[in-house]
C-alpha cells in the first residue's frame, strides 16, 4: 500500500481517480489547489504524485519544475494527467522529470500499470540507494581504490581512496564513462573489461590515465557482479604502485619503469627523460642498436602522455617497399592505381589523435623524406589520388639504429627532417655496456615465461649466470629474451643451467674459465693488480671482468676509480 497525492482543479476528475486508486489498494489524498502542493508534501508522507497538466492557477508543467527544484521533494515520482496527446508537451514533461503520464479520460488498466511501474521504480531506487550506502561504507574502508562499473561502462560507485588517488570529486566521477576516469587500456573498447568480460581478473599490473593526465601504475583486479543485486556489472579494485616503484628505484632490485627495468645509471637517466618528454608534445628520436628496446621506450612515452587513450601506431619503415611507401604513409583513394578497389587510410590517419612510431626511419629514401617532412610541418596529408588535404594530429616518435647525423653529412638523410625529428633525443645503451642488467632482465623474462607456459622455474644456476655475464650480446635485450625462451623450450626442471642456453652463449664463459685456471698459479695478489689482470683477460669488457672477479659492475667501477685504472 502506497500513499498517493492527486492535484487536479477538476473535483469530478479527483473523485474518479480517488475511487480507482483506492480500488488498487492505495491510500489517497487530493487537492484542487495547485499552490498547496509543497505544504501538503511537508505535512505528510507521499509516495507518488498524480498531477494534472492544465490548471488555471498554475499549469502542471510549471508545478513539476518547482517540485524538482525543491531538494526535499525532488525525488518524488510524478505521473502527469493530460487530455492532450501533443508529443512536444509530453517531451517537455519528461525533460522536467516526470516518471510517466496517463491520458484523460483515464483507462483503469493503463492507470494501474503505470502507477505500479512508477512505484516499483521508486522502490528499486530506494533499495539501490540503500545498497549504495552500504557499498560506500565498505568502499571507504578499503585502502585500495575501488569502483563499480555498469553494463554501459559508466561509474556507479567509487571509494574515498579511489577519489583521492584520481584527485577528483565524487560528482566528477559518478555516471561518467569509466574510460574517462581509468583510461582506455582498462575500460576502453579494447580494454581489459571488454577482453575478460564476465571472467574474474586478479592482480594485473597496468596503468590508469587519470582525468588530470597523470599516469598511475596500479595492480588491478576485476570481479563480475550481479547487476540486480549490486546495481553494477563489475567491481574494480586498484592498488597504487607509485610508492612501490619509487622504493624499487632506490632499492637493489633495479628501477621498474612500466615494461622496462634496469640497474644502470644511464638507463635511469633515460627513464627520467622519458617521463619529462611524455608530458610534452615534442617529437622524439630514439637512438640505439637493434634489440635495445626502442619500441618499448616509444610505448612508455605514449602511455605516459595525454595521448595514452588514443592509438599507438607502430611502423617499420624498412619493411615497406619503396613503391608503396606513399600509399602506406598517407593512404590512397579508390582507383588511384591498379588494384586500388577501395580507399584506404594511411599510417598518419590511423594514428590520428595518438602517437606514430616510425622505426628504422633511416631506411626511408630521400624522396619519401621530403613528403614526410611536409606532413610534419603542415600537419596534413593528401592521399594518393586525392584532391584535398586531411588534417592529422599525431605525435611522431622515430627510432634508428643508424647514425642519422652522419647520414646527413653524407647526404643520405635530410638535415631539415633530422632536426624536425630530433627535438628530444633518447640514447638507449647496448646490453654489453650495462651487463649488470643481464641477471635482472633474465629474472623478469623467467617470470614472463613462467606465466605464459604455466611453469615454476626458480631461476638460473651460477654457471648460467656466469655465461650471461660473459657474453657480448650483439642482439642486446632481444637476444637475451630469446635465450631464456630457448632455455624454457629445452629444459624440464625448475632451474635453468648453462647447458640450456644457446651454444654461443654457453661457450662465452669457457675462455674466461680456462684463462682463470691457466693464470691461477701466477694470479696477482694485490687488489689493483687483480683488477688489471681481470680486465686484460676479459679484453677490457668491464661486465665480463666484474663476473670474473665475483663483484658487481658497480663495485668494479668504484674500485677502478679508487685505483685510477
Amino acid at each position: 500500500m502506497a500513499n498517493l497525492l492527486i492535484i487536479d482543479d477538476d473535483p469530478n476528475a479527483i473523485r474518479q481517480l480517488t475511487d480507482l486508486v483506492k480500488g488498487f489498494g492505495h491510500r489517497v489524498e487530493s487537492s484542487i489547489y495547485p499552490d498547496s502542493l509543497l505544504d501538503i508534501l511537508d505535512a505528510q508522507p507521499v509516495d507518488l504524485l498524480l498531477l494534472d497538466v492544465y490548471m488555471p492557477e498554475v499549469d502542471g508543467l510549471t508545478l513539476l519544475r518547482r517540485l524538482k527544484a525543491c531538494q526535499a521533494h525532488c525525488r518524488l515520482p510524478v505521473v502527469m494527467l493530460t487530455a492532450d496527446d501533443d508529443p512536444a508537451l509530453l517531451a517537455r514533461c519528461f525533460e522536467a522529470g516526470a516518471a510517466d503520464f496517463v491520458a484523460k479520460p483515464v483507462n483503469q488498466t493503463i492507470l494501474r500499470v503505470r502507477l505500479e511501474s512508477a512505484l516499483n521504480a521508486r522502490r528499486n531506487l530506494d533499495r539501490l540507494e540503500q545498497v549504495n550506502r552500504q557499498l560506500k561504507s565498505v568502499f571507504d574502508s578499503l585502502a585500495a581504490g575501488a569502483v563499480t562499473v555498469d553494463a554501459n561502462y559508466k561509474i556507479r560507485h567509487i571509494s574515498a581512496s579511489g577519489l583521492a588517488m584520481l584527485d577528483i570529486d565524487e560528482a566528477d566521477a559518478l555516471g561518467k564513462p569509466a574510460a574517462a576516469l581509468l583510461g582506455a587500456p582498462i575500460a576502453g573498447p579494447a580494454g581489459v573489461l571488454t577482453e575478460y568480460g564476465r571472467a574474474p581478473f586478479r592482480e594485473r599490473q597496468t596503468q590508469i590515465l587519470s582525468p588530470s593526465g597523470a599516469v598511475i601504475p596500479v595492480v588491478l583486479s576485476i570481479a563480475p557482479l550481479d547487476p540486480e543485486v549490486a546495481g553494477a556489472s563489475w567491481l574494480l579494485t586498484f592498488r597504487d604502485r607509485r610508492a612501490e616503484e619509487r622504493a624499487l628505484r632506490e632499492g637493489h632490485r633495479g628501477v621498474h619503469f612500466g615494461r622496462m627495468i634496469s640497474n644502470d645509471n644511464g638507463m635511469r637517466q633515460v627513464f627520467k627523460l622519458i617521463e619529462k618528454a611524455a608530458a610534452s608534445e615534442a617529437n622524439v628520436l630514439i637512438h640505439g642498436e637493434s634489440g635495445t628496446g626502442k619500441e618499448l621506450a616509444a610505448r612508455e612515452l605514449h602511455d605516459r602522455s595525454r595521448r595514452a587513450q588514443r592509438p599507438f601506431h607502430a611502423v617499420n619503415c624498412g619493411a615497406i617497399p619503396e613503391n608503396l611507401m606513399e600509399s602506406e604513409f598517407f593512404g590512397h583513394e579508390r582507383g588511384a592505381f591498379t588494384g586500388a578497389v577501395r580507399g584506404k587510410p594511411g599510417h598518419f590517419e590511423l594514428a590520428h589523435g595518438g602517437s606514430l612510431f616510425l622505426d628504422e626511419i633511416g631506411e626511408l629514401p630521400l624522396a619519401m623524406q621530403v613528403k614526410l617532412l611536409r606532413a610534419l610541418q603542415e600537419r596534413t596529408v593528401r592521399r594518393v589520388g586525392g584532391v584535398r588535404d586531411i588534417a592529422v594530429d599525431v605525435r611522431v616518435i622515430a627510432a634508428s639504429l643508424r647514425d642519422l647525423s652522419a647520414m646527413c653529412a653524407e647526404g643520405r638523410f635530410r638535415e631539415d627532417l633530422y632536426y624536425r625529428l630530433d627535438v628530444v633525443s633518447l640514447e638507449l645503451p647496448p646490453l654489453r655496456e650495462r651487463l649488470q642488467d643481464a641477471p635482472l632482465l633474465a629474472e623478469a623474462f623467467i617470470r614472463d615465461r613462467n606465466r605464459r607456459e604455466r611453469r615454476a622455474v626458480k631461476g638460473l644456476t651460477a654457471e648460467a649466470l656466469q655465461a650471461l655475464m660473459s657474453h657480448d650480446w650483439p642482439g642486446n635485450v632481444r637476444e637475451l629474451y630469446n635465450a631464456i625462451e630457448r632455455a624454457f623450450a629445452v629444459s624440464e626442471g625448475d632451474v635453468l643451467t648453462r647447458a640450456h642456453l644457446p651454444a654461443r652463449i654457453a661457450r662465452a664463459a669457457e675462455p674466461a674459465e680456462t684463462a682463470n685456471q691457466a693464470a691461477a698459479p701466477r694470479a696477482p695478489r694485490d687488489e689493483k693488480q687483480a683488477i688489471q689482470h681481470a680486465l686484460e683477460q676479459a679484453n677490457f669488457n668491464k661486465g665480463r671482468a666484474a663476473a670474473m672477479l665475483g663483484v658487481s659492475p658497480a663495485t668494479l667501477y668504484r674500485k677502478r676509480k679508487k685505483f685510477g685504472i
